[in-house]
């Protein structure tokens, strides 16, 4: 049984559109060239009712999400764009972080110096005076800089947050996880020999079950992830596309995006050893660039995960009061293991995203099926 036809209905005129159209533009001279539906005849005129003769221009169109064919750091590059846009964002991030952690760092220096773990004064210094508490107070304000990322992409982009994990719009699990698995043998692998070399020349630190051990393991598992992961979302996202944002080249974007957002990562950390910065900076260039190659933040949070994670392995079993100690002298050259094992690392999930097509940009994303976007 077929459906009735409107008798009125004619090719140029499709039954239940609810957007009606008209006959082509007559030919007037001076006019732009005709539309061939016609459908800018009588755009923007009260009632639609077309007048023969007249072009009317379309209204411009804005969007909130790439129009073409984009990549992760250009992803706030859109016809939206203003230049306060990013500034805000940067803004609104640090002012809200900056509550966070001074609200946390008062609530557990306070909860110390009650139970008698710091004095007052040591308040004034905590890299030299670190506790279980303010470690962990540390690693739960970066993990809330995921949310405040989140909030500033939505509020200052109209985007929503899953497009601050990836170009496909949400955390890929699956390459997450084998990303991970690619970085935890290189990482356990350096970390023993490391440990090897430290014990033979008698710098590793005594260990052993303190009444802090319990505590430090779970808060540890539990909060260092997200630790990791805020750091990645608020500097390799949000950072990096705020930076980004201000260029039309792709290219010079990624590049100055990198290099401040990197720059930044390495401040954060508060090293003044020479050694330690050339670290910091060159892991925040090498997470920019896993962004940039795969899409999305999931590599570079898997590789800070383990790199935390592995680091923080001796903790519960040690003093903990200079863990934060990063003067001059704390480390060397030796430093540039570490260096190459990033360079490894990265090279090798850079080639397992090759072989796995993982989507890199937003406009792919969009037209390949659902597996591939998520590998």
């Amino acid at each position: 049984m077929t459906t009735p036809q409107d008798p009125q209905a004619t090719p140029s005129d499709p039954v239940n559109t609810g957007s009606p159209t008209f006959p082509a533009q007559p030919s007037v001279p001076g006019n732009p060239p005709t539309e061939p539906q016609g459908q800018l005849w009588n755009a923007g005129r009260p009632g639609g009712a077309p007048v023969p003769g007249q072009w009317v221009a379309p209204a411009p169109q804005v969007s909130h999400l790439p129009e073409t064919s984009t990549e992760y750091h250009m992803f706030w590059r859109t016809t939206s764009w203003k230049w306060w846009r990013p500034l805000l964002a940067l803004l609104l991030a640090c002012v809200v972080y900056f509550v966070v952690i001074n609200v946390l760092v008062i609530i557990v220096g306070g909860i110390d110096i009650a139970t008698g773990r710091l004095a007052p004064e040591d308040m004034a210094d905590i890299a030299h005076h670190m506790t279980p508490l303010l470690f962990l107070a540390n690693n739960l304000s970066l993990a809330l800089l995921i949310p405040i990322a989140w909030l500033s992409g939505f509020l200052l982009f109209k985007q929503s947050p899953k497009w601050l994990s990836s170009v496909v719009g949400g955390f890929r699990w699956p390459w997450f996880w084998m990303c991970t698995a690619v970085t935890v043998p290189i990482w356990v692998i350096v970390t023993a020999v490391e440990t090897w070399l430290m014990r033979s020349a008698g710098d590793m630190p005594e260990l052993g079950v303190n009444s802090d051990t319990v505590l430090l393991v779970i808060g540890i598992l539990v909060t260092t992830p997200l630790q990791a992961a805020g750091e990645e979302f608020g500097l390799r996202g949000l950072m990096n596309r705020a930076v980004a944002s201000f260029f039309r080249k792709p290219v010079v974007a990624l590049v100055v995006g990198g290099i401040l957002s990197s720059l930044l990562f390495m401040v954060i950390h508060g090293a003044q050893d020479i050694w330690l910065n050339i670290f910091y900076f060159w892991f925040g260039m090498v997470a920019c660039w896993l962004t940039w190659r795969t899409g999305g933040l999931e590599a570079a949070v898997a590789i800070h995960v383990v790199n935390n994670l592995v680091s923080e392995m001796f903790l519960p079993f040690m003093d903990i009061s200079l863990i934060f100690d990063r003067s001059a002298g704390t480390s060397g050259p030796e430093i540039f293991i570490r260096v190459g094992i990033l360079a490894l690392t990265a090279f090798l999930i850079g080639l397992l995203a090759r072989r796995r097509e993982v989507v890199r940009s937003f406009r792919t994303a969009s037209i390949v099926p659902d597996e591939q976007a998520h590998p």
